[in-house]
């Protein structure tokens, strides 16, 4: 997940351009905050309507893991990943319990 860092790697400009918003830079700054995974209402949040979400998915730019929830600029996940994706499929005020909660917090 290294290369995530890299916010113009993340997800290319729909027009050519570079959005001049910011929105691949918001979306390339959140993604690893979150082991990799948005939300569709995250995406919107950040100002990228249903079109181009779509346009993100059709371009493989973005892979649904859950309905609503996306994996961004690849489609392996780690667990942490794969638990966020969960959670915020979920919605609002889900978290992770019990054997998978225990195992997050688990000292390594």
């Amino acid at each position: 997940m290294a290369a995530m860092n890299h916010a113009v790697d993340v997800c290319p400009p729909l027009s050519g351009k570079r959005h001049p918003t910011g929105l691949d830079r918001a979306l390339a700054e959140l993604a690893p905050r979150q082991h990799g995974v948005v939300a569709r209402q995250q995406l919107i949040a950040l100002g990228i309507s249903r079109h181009p979400i779509d346009y993100l998915i059709a371009r493989g730019w973005v892979r649904v893991v859950h309905r609503g929830v996306y994996a961004v600029g690849h489609s392996s996940l780690t667990q942490k990943g794969r638990w966020m994706a969960a959670v915020l499929a979920a919605g609002p005020g889900a978290v992770l319990s019990h054997r998978s909660a225990a195992a997050l917090w688990r000292p390594v």
